[in-house]
């Protein structure tokens, strides 16, 4: 039997060590962090923020209501997305303003809500008027109001005062608008 012999190992070479690659390694890391939040945010929010161009649910919308023994009233709403961004375990991802438009005055709402899935194809939110007027109404006020959007330009709106549980709930169609009509309604 012919016994082997093996050769000395060699001692694994050291590499060099090289800044601008360990730079650019780093300063990827940098960016690929800081880009990171705005890559996830659409694919968490869809609803929120498109990336093909198809419309959103934040934004300006109009509409006419009719508020039983007030008739027809103008009603406008801007939504914006708050998504969660770790600032609170509890945060509303929409919030944003509703004001309906009456004879001489308006009402001002603050309004706060989520949405039923990942689509935004049904939300609810809660309304809290904003200006003394709703405590000399003798009309109906809003405090709840859930919606339906197909994905579009037109919202389905039903509406109802939560601490007047006997009124019949108001519903009416929301079409999106500008900026510049929301402001200068009423």
């Amino acid at each position: 039997m012919k016994r082997v012999t093996r050769a000395p190992a060699t001692p694994p070479q050291q590499r060099k060590f090289s800044w601008p690659v360990s730079i650019a390694i780093v300063a990827g890391l940098f960016i690929t962090a800081a880009a990171l939040p705005y890559l996830v945010h659409p694919l968490l929010y869809p609803w929120a923020v498109s990336l093909t161009g198809e419309p959103t649910l934040p934004g300006y919308w109009h509409g006419q209501a009719s508020f039983p023994g007030q008739g027809q009233r103008r009603v406008v709403m801007d939504l914006r997305a708050e998504p969660r961004r770790g600032r609170c375990s509890n945060c509303s991802p929409i919030d944003g303003e509703l004001k309906v438009c009456g004879t001489g005055r308006r009402i001002v709402y603050e309004i706060w809500g989520d949405v039923s899935d990942r689509s935004a194809s049904r939300f609810s939110l809660y309304a809290r008027p904003g200006n003394r007027a709703l405590a000399t109404s003798s009309g109906m006020s809003l405090t709840q109001i859930k919606g339906q959007w197909p994905g579009g330009d037109t919202i389905t709106i039903t509406a109802s005062d939560s601490r007047r549980p006997s009124d019949q709930p108001v519903r009416f169609q929301m079409r999106r608008t500008t900026e510049a009509a929301f402001t200068t309604a009423c």
